[in-house]
């Protein structure tokens, strides 16, 4: 038994003995990754990406604003890029942060997310209270409830109607002009999640209320099973009881999403939280985190060979 275990001892040794350190294991390198800009309409796109040098963030600023104006997915991403590595370049000590409020507004056109925006320009106040001495962040304060508990009840309920079929009832809610008010401004809300257009289409679809040629809405259709038994009430057929429009799963989510919000709800299980705000994080406006919010490696700022790499060089 002690030999057993002195042999054991013996292989968990270091070939070089009991004083000897295990050799660090090699660090993992990722490898870049080749990038296809060919949809993006910029003259000499790849040569003026090649020409990019650390030491002139603003070639970096430059070429995002040209970028951003082609407009699709690509040329988007591209200047999210741009704009973030002409940020970092330029922050002290090793620039003079002349470009930090720029880029944010840059970031801020290109993303419909309010949260987004509200936290970009979160950050580029602290960039501002950063560059005057003595500075204080004075952050803003909390908008005010712009709906009282009966307008967010009437438009909660026109909400329910449209998925209930009634649209007749929800479209004269939402011409009552503090219901319609509030709608848009609680959609603005429910975009952070993704949620772009339901305001119209809420109203769309409360104008536009199917009509079961069956039940006629009324969910239930008298029905006479045999020759001289009485009608007998039974579930619509034709419609199964709901007239209404079919939703998606995340179309109904974010609608229930915006009837906690108007009833003003309180969340007390994490679940009922992340359904009414998707889960997201309460981010602090620090500057140094917006590399990692775009899922960007600030070290590679190089553009060689169709990829971004590190710094280094030629």
């Amino acid at each position: 038994m002690v030999i057993s275990m002195m042999l054991a001892a013996a292989q968990r040794q270091p070939a070089g003995g009991a004083g000897a350190a295990a050799p660090a294991p090699a660090p993992v390198v990722q490898a870049a990754q080749a990038e296809d800009y060919s949809a993006i309409t910029v003259p000499d796109l790849s040569k003026r990406l090649e020409a990019l040098s650390p030491a002139n963030p603003q070639a970096y600023f430059d070429l995002a604003e040209e970028v951003a104006a082609v407009g699709n997915r690509d040329a988007r991403t591209l200047a999210r890029r741009l704009y973030v590595l002409a940020f970092v370049l330029d922050r002290p000590p090793r620039g003079d942060g002349t470009l930090g409020q720029s880029a944010c507004l840059g970031l801020i056109a290109l993303t419909p997310r309010p949260g987004e925006r509200r936290w970009l320009a979160a950050v580029s106040a602290v960039i501002e209270s950063d560059r005057v001495p003595g500075g204080v962040l004075v952050p803003p304060p909390e908008p005010a409830p712009i709906v009282d508990a009966t307008t967010g009840y009437q438009l909660s309920m026109a909400i329910a109607l449209v998925r209930g079929g009634e649209g007749r009832r929800a479209a004269s809610l939402l011409k009552r002009p503090a219901v319609s008010s509030a709608l848009d401004h609680y959609a603005r809300v429910l975009e952070d999640r993704g949620s772009l257009g339901i305001a119209s289409e809420i109203r769309q679809r409360a104008e536009s209320y199917p009509f079961c040629s069956d039940c006629k809405n009324r969910r239930t259709v008298n029905r006479v099973p045999r020759a001289g038994e009485p009608a007998k009430v039974m579930l619509c057929p034709t419609c199964e009881g709901l007239p209404g429009q079919r939703f998606t799963q995340a179309e109904f989510l974010t609608q229930i999403a915006m009837e906690a919000a108007l009833l003003r709800g309180i969340h007390r299980l994490w679940s009922a939280q992340a359904l009414s705000d998707g889960g997201e994080p309460l981010r602090d406006p620090d500057p140094e985190e917006l590399p990692a919010w775009y899922g960007i490696d600030a070290t590679r700022c190089l553009f060689r060979g169709g990829a971004w790499v590190a710094d280094g060089p030629r």
